[in-house]
């Protein structure tokens, strides 16, 4: 489905045939789906997505469905998580991905890799900081199915940690794992 400023979650979940099995599911996506529209291009929600063979409904699969997917619905989501200066911020990267790239989805620290719903060659664990207090959206990762993709060797992960969306068109988190803080001085 391709949305507008205007979609409203019931349209969108009627158009995708979005099941629920769980009490708070629907809400849960609700305010999901509401954090990405007012946070997100709708050019970049919409851009199309074909690394599933699943997609729901009869119109095209975009990243905001699969942002969707990756989320467990039967845990509540917080959408506006508040992360100040200095909180500490975790991504897993394959190993050869550019040192500088940084993604959308992060964790805390104490996260495990093995509840990251993550391929087993993503495992390389880079740090960051965040330089200036931003609002983000906190929610638990999902199981997910990740066979039909190229370059992952796991057919299956498991979620449960946190993760955090961040939309990172502007600067706010340092990379430690390029630059390392600055020791103090005596």
């Amino acid at each position: 489905m391709i949305v507008s400023q205007n979609t409203t979650v019931e349209e969108f979940i009627e158009y995708t045939k979005w099941e629920f099995m769980y009490p708070g599911e629907r809400e849960s996506l609700g305010e999901a789906f509401n954090f990405f529209l007012r946070t997100v291009p709708l050019a970049r929600l919409n851009y199309p997505d074909h690394s599933s063979p699943w997609t729901p409904g009869p119109g095209p699969r975009t990243t905001l469905i699969s942002w969707l997917q990756a989320i467990n619905l039967r845990q509540k989501v917080k959408p506006r998580c508040v992360l100040d200066a200095g909180t500490l911020l975790k991504q897993f990267r394959f190993p050869d991905d550019p040192a500088s790239a940084q993604g959308n989805w992060f964790t805390y620290p104490p996260s495990q890799f093995g509840g990251m719903a993550l391929p087993a060659d993503q495992e390389d664990e880079r740090l960051f900081v965040v330089v200036a207090r931003i609002i983000c959206l906190e929610s638990t990762i999902s199981d997910a199915f990740m066979g039909w993709a190229k370059r992952r060797r796991s057919p299956y992960g498991y979620g449960g940690e946190p993760q955090l969306f961040i939309d990172n068109r502007g600067p706010f988190a340092r990379n430690l794992t390029l630059a390392p803080p600055a020791k103090p001085v005596k």
